[in-house]
């Protein structure tokens, strides 16, 4: 069979090699320890927030402000220990902020020194009231209230350290709450509990390499503390510059000096003075005149020591383009070479049924129909999980779940994992990240391979936090522009499509009237107040399901009809935004040299299956979501895919398609044998294509575990879509059957469970999922990467970068 020089050019991506890297020096891939200078003495930071109870030498001393919030008996100081015992599952203590506590600042963490009488998962939340509502927080308590957590394993004193995705203001903060266990019947013992602001950590911060923020804008940096200094030796590539940013913590004005030390000579190359403190500034080197091997010095300059400077991301980079290419040949139709740029737009709770290409009646992103119009479009692209915790990791790692381990909010991605941002900086690759809330970024451990990540607390919204893609734009286009002929990844997480689902003007009166919001809000009100006197928990405490309207004695269809109008609107206006970026890509000719690949985490329940919401089931409305590829000359256009994909396959696909090679570690599969079959025929004929070309149809499975969520549910899923049927198996569920069947070719939002009708498919598909386990058990990453045979610093690198703990 004779291909096309097009087929020629994806299928040999397929297990491309990484010749051809670009050359970049990252500076803190050079950077050794032992090359520094005139480093200051130590000085550890008082403690503004310590309770020490180990300073008691009597029992029953004063509890130093902690006191019983509720489900914990006999709580007082033993031998140095604020000591009680759980009779709850939501046992709490609590204390008031020390006034001790400089307002002005950021919560860091809490560090805990304890043990109990066997393993549990600690908690921790910041309240805002000086007199907290234990009744609410205990309803709560299946909610996102308590969001720090650390395991202790049982009777013999650890250390635990609790931290946040969000920002916290200390002023916001007026009370510390703690659950020391989640079951009745766990003694604990405390020896001391401190609370960190952001600055005493930053004071305490050695310096070094370390991931490092200013503003939640995080970046791969070194840390001088004046007077000193450290060298590096690099080899200078031709028309090479230095791209870095650099950051203060306090209001002196430093210098920041960089010379050329090679042969002893002292060249100043560069010199900044920084005055504004706790923001990055950008800055560029020309290094065109200093080819070859050099020694740089990095130094410091201010009246005064152990001041900080933060040397954010520098890295050597090449002014000519330095993308890998593949020769076209005689046959191609368009351009074949890889990308210079690969950008992952990932788009939040975007159902694919409320696009217009996929057939929905409203023309709610009409950029994402035009990208679909001139690139490849998949029609039955399925998710591996519910909710973003758990679906990102996936997709950034072409990992399932159970493989990946991140299932519960304080889970952090292993650093074992090879994430997609880590094959494209290892390869030359800028790489960043812009992040919508705190499960896409470091509180996940998902900034692995990026150069910086801009996570959600530095964006700057309008009235509506969840409507991000304005925000992320506009750092994206900033991004490019300073970095024109680089080869470039960017991860864009937008946010638009999640709750609450208001959007900005004028898409809030698109599809929903001005006229009929006070109606729908006070509707929505009285609905909340009925699952509120059931005391039940609603999603984000805003999203009533249809049986809080019935027992109010409202429609909840003409509810559900704006609600839509307003879901819809809020596409529209991130879809606006997209539009955007694709046009300055245009006017940086970079369009033609950009792949772009897009796809949602998850979808949205809409009161389809009697819920709203999303991490609560595995049904259609939740996991079927849209992915796209489009880079106009390469991705041919008007490809309609109907075979079943996973978010997975998104991965190994960009990889392919930018000559690098693809981690054996991946579970999913390169989409491009799809790409070029489905462009030339369709139905069978096409799968045939795709399959001589390598493709194998797989099981695609999705995931939903146990968890602590807003329905207070305690749920164990897996659902498998394969040949043209779906599965789920309801491991723990208290009101669905075991097994549920539906036909997904003609009921894509499993309306109708056929399990009775049909024993033998229930049989085959739960052997799929019986091998699928098996396969995802064997590849189960460890919680962290293996330290056997690596070196001290090698050690301490992945530590100071925040990849292990």
């Amino acid at each position: 069979m004779r291909l096309t020089g097009l087929a020629v050019f994806l299928i040999g991506l397929i297990g491309c090699s990484d010749g051809g890297k670009p050359p970049v020096v990252r500076i803190v891939d050079q950077f050794d320890p032992k090359l520094v200078d005139g480093s200051p003495s130590s000085k550890a930071p008082e403690p503004q927030a310590l309770w020490n109870f180990s300073e008691s030498e009597q029992d029953n001393v004063p509890l130093l402000g902690w006191k019983i919030g509720s489900g914990v008996t006999g709580l007082r100081v033993v031998n140095g220990r604020l000591t009680g015992r759980t009779t709850t599952d939501t046992p709490i203590i609590y204390a008031m902020r020390p006034e001790t506590v400089d307002q002005s600042d950021l919560f860091h963490s809490l560090e805990i020194k304890a043990q109990t009488s066997e393993a549990v998962e600690m908690r921790a939340h910041l309240e805002n009231s000086a007199e907290p509502d234990f009744a609410r927080l205990i309803t709560a308590s299946a909610s996102f209230n308590w969001l720090m957590e650390g395991r202790l394993e049982g009777d013999w004193m650890q250390s635990v350290v609790l931290t946040e995705g969000r920002v916290h203001s200390l002023a916001e903060v007026q009370a510390i709450l703690l659950r020391p266990a989640s079951d009745a019947g766990v003694t604990f013992e405390i020896e001391s509990i401190r609370l960190v602001s952001q600055r005493e950590h930053r004071t305490s911060i050695p310096s070094g390499l370390g991931w490092q923020g200013l503003g939640e804008v995080f970046r791969e940096t070194i840390v001088s503390r004046s007077p000193e200094s450290f060298s590096v030796d690099v080899e200078i590539p031709t028309a090479a510059w230095l791209d870095l940013h650099l950051g203060t913590l306090e209001e002196s004005a430093v210098t920041f000096q960089i010379d050329d030390v090679t042969d002893s000579r002292e060249d100043r190359i560069f010199e900044r003075i920084i005055t504004m403190p706790q923001r990055w500034e950008w800055a560029t080197v020309d290094l065109s005149a200093f080819a070859g091997v050099r020694k740089l010095r990095f130094s410091l300059s201010v009246e005064g020591d152990r001041h900080i400077g933060f040397w954010g991301s520098p890295v050597i980079r090449r002014r000519d383009r330095q993308t890998t290419h593949q020769k076209p040949s005689d046959n191609t139709l368009g351009d074949t070479t890889t990308p210079q740029g690969v950008i992952l737009i990932m788009t939040d709770t975007l159902r694919r049924d409320h696009l217009a290409a996929y057939g929905y009646d409203r023309e709610t992103a009409p950029t994402l129909s035009y990208m679909a119009r001139e690139g490849a479009l998949f029609l039955d692209n399925i998710s591996q999980a519910a909710w973003t915790k758990v679906a990102v990791p996936s997709i950034m790692t072409s990992l399932y779940p159970h493989s990946h381990g991140v299932k519960r909010i304080p889970d952090r991605l292993s650093s074992a994992a090879v994430t997609i941002a880590e094959v494209y900086r290892d390869a030359g690759y800028a790489t960043a990240a812009f992040c919508s809330n705190a499960f896409t970024g470091r509180f996940t451990n998902l900034h692995q391979g990026f150069e910086e990540v801009h996570e959600a607390g530095s964006l700057t919204t309008e009235t509506n936090s969840s409507k991000t893609s304005r925000a992320i734009v506009n750092r994206a286009i900033t991004w490019l522009e300073q970095r024109p002929n680089e080869p470039y990844f960017l991860f864009m997480h937008l946010y638009d499509p999640h709750s609450d689902f208001e959007p900005r003007a004028p898409y809030n009166t698109m599809w929903s009237t001005a006229s009929g919001k006070e109606t729908h809000e006070n509707h929505r009100k009285l609905a909340l107040a009925e699952a509120e006197k059931k005391g039940e928990k609603r999603p984000f405490d805003e999203l009533p399901f249809p049986e809080d309207f019935r027992r109010a004695n409202l429609d909840s269809k003409s509810w559900m009809r704006y609600e839509k109008g307003w879901y819809d609107g809020s596409i529209r206006g991130m879809d606006t935004e997209v539009g955007r970026l694709l046009e300055r890509l245009r006017t940086l000719k970079l369009e033609r040299e950009t792949l772009i690949g897009v796809v949602s985490d998850h979808g949205e329940e809409l009161h389809e299956h009697g819920k709203m919401g999303h991490g609560h089931a595995l049904y259609g409305e939740i996991v079927n979501v849209p992915l796209l590829l489009y880079r106009p000359g390469s991705i041919p256009s008007g490809v309609r895919v109907t075979e079943t994909t996973r978010s997975i396959d998104l991965m190994p696909t960009l990889l392919g398609a930018s000559g690098l090679s693809i981690p054996q570690s991946v579970q999913g599969q390169n989409l491009l044998p799809l790409v070029v079959a489905y462009r030339d025929r369709e139905g069978e004929g096409a799968k045939i294509r795709a399959t001589s070309l390598g493709w194998k149809s797989h099981p695609a499975v999705s995931e939903e575990h146990s968890r602590d969520r807003c329905c207070g549910h305690a749920d164990e899923s897996y659902a498998v879509v394969f040949d043209g049927w779906k599965l789920i198996h309801n491991v723990t569920t208290k009101d669905k059957p075991e097994f549920e069947l539906f036909n997904h070719r003609s009921d894509p939002l499993d309306k109708t469970n056929v399990a009775d009708q049909h024993p033998g498919l229930v049989e085959a598909l739960t052997a799929q999922l019986t091998a699928w386990r098996k396969m995802v058990a064997a590849a189960k990453l460890p919680e962290e990467v293996p330290t056997e045979g690596m070196t001290s610093e090698e050690i301490n690198r992945l530590r100071s970068l925040g990849y292990i703990q």
